[in-house]
């Protein structure tokens, strides 16, 4: 139970932090085109013409920040399963060299590679989401062109998944493990007590 109220806080933050980040940043902008009519189809935009979903400007900017948002999750899941497993230096050391992996991985493999699997399903590419939001993107697998959101929304909720059981599996291995130390230390404590109580009575 300790375990996913930690994660229902992770995502509460993660919500949090969207909201701040790029939830602002919306705000802003319809207050400063007030004459925007959010409910037209986001083609109707210039810089959206080539987005192949039929959806709003509302409907996509929604899309955008909840994309950002399960990335900042994810991010932040792998974390607290990473600190529980490793040392906390070693651990910021472990996300560290991921993020910037992913960063490479994103900025270094070209759109139309063989290999662009490593570039759009990635945590970077989540948060850079419009990237492949406002342009017709697909990802070969197989053979067959699957719509990177479509491979990314597969990607949060596996990764979600494992990563929650993972840390499930950890959490309740080291409270059994405390739970065993604790009951250990009260034993002794016990024994100590009961001794220091039989000596009193002979020597009372």
């Amino acid at each position: 139970v300790l375990y996913f109220s930690r994660v229902g806080i992770l995502l509460f933050s993660s919500v949090v932090l969207g909201m701040v980040m790029y939830g602002v940043n919306f705000i802003v902008m319809m207050i400063s085109f007030e004459q925007t009519d959010v409910s037209r189809m986001v083609q109707s935009l210039p810089e959206f013409m080539q987005c192949h979903y039929a959806v709003t400007i509302w409907e996509y900017i929604l899309i955008s920040l909840t994309l950002k948002i399960f990335a900042y999750f994810l991010l932040g899941l792998m974390f607290y399963t990473v600190i529980s497993i490793l040392e906390t230096g070693i651990a910021y050391t472990v996300t560290a060299v991921f993020i910037i992996a992913e960063f490479l991985l994103y900025n270094l493999i070209i759109p139309v590679s063989s290999i662009n699997f490593f570039k759009y399903i990635n945590i970077v590419s989540l948060i850079n989401c419009e990237d492949f939001l406002s342009v017709c993107q697909n990802i070969n697998i197989l053979g067959v062109a699957v719509p990177v959101l479509n491979c990314n929304i597969y990607f949060i909720t596996v990764m979600a998944f494992l990563l929650v059981i993972c840390g499930s599996l950890i959490h309740n291995k080291m409270y059994i493990r405390n739970e065993g130390i604790f009951k250990g230390i009260s034993e002794k404590a016990g024994s100590i007590a009961e001794k220091f109580a039989f000596q009193r009575t002979l020597t009372g």
